[in-house]
């Protein structure tokens, strides 16, 4: 899957590469995503709702399993 941002300065490149792929014959799934920015998965305090939405969607393109909520480390006895 190759995804790219709406307001991404590297949004062109996604686009040539997704284009390449084509040219050469390789199966391919594009997904734009408008209104963002680049890097908006790893900006969760900042936008918190769209940074889920896009950890979701790339966990799910490379069948990533949910574990859920991180488990708090349990002290060693």
């Amino acid at each position: 899957m190759i995804r790219f941002n709406g307001c991404d300065p590297l949004r062109e490149d996604g686009i040539d590469f997704e284009r390449l792929l084509l040219r050469v014959g390789v199966e391919r799934h594009v997904a734009p995503v408008s209104g963002t920015i680049h890097g908006t998965e790893s900006f969760v305090i900042i936008c918190p709702i769209a940074a889920e939405k896009e950890a979701t969607t790339l966990r799910s393109s490379a069948r990533i399993p949910d574990v859920g909520q991180p488990v708090a480390p349990q002290p060693v006895a």
